[in-house]
């Protein structure tokens, strides 16, 4: 047996809903839908109008109570949490809007994210890594 087969890796996923069954009221939305989602993944939800992709966030979010299923963030099973506990776990919910403050520039915008870091260096830094992945941020840094 070679040392590379002895290997494991342990792959715990960022974010992860099993069987999630969710809805407004008696209006049944998702049936079972199942979504992994590794760290450092990159993932787009696209279908039509009415195909349950808000419904994933509001639920992941906290929004909507899922009537079954479960929803885990790293590791950490978040299913029945409140928003604001989700919020703290690290999770973020932003409204489908051009600008979410549009009197504000898009660094401030950004810097309104970290609100719960609550340490500024923490924030430049995690602003600088975003703008690594997405140069068009730093490009408009002082735009509304």
């Amino acid at each position: 047996m070679t040392q590379k087969s002895l290997k494991h890796t342990l792959v715990i996923e960022m974010l992860e809903i099993k069987q999630i069954h969710s809805g407004y009221g008696n209006f049944q939305v998702l049936f079972g839908a199942d979504i992994k989602i590794e760290k450092g993944e990159i993932v787009a939800m696209i279908g039509p109008n009415g195909a349950g992709k808000s419904t994933v966030l509001r639920t992941i979010f906290g929004f909507l109570k899922p009537i079954k299923g479960s929803i885990t963030f790293q590791g950490k099973d978040i299913t029945n949490l409140n928003s604001i506990n989700i919020l703290k776990e690290g999770i973020s919910y932003v409204l489908q809007r051009h600008s979410i403050f549009p009197t504000m520039t898009v660094k401030e915008n950004l810097e309104m994210g970290g609100f719960l870091i609550n340490d500024e260096e923490e924030i430049n830094r995690k602003i600088q890594a975003l703008s690594e992945m997405f140069p068009f941020f730093k490009e408009r840094y002082n735009q509304p």
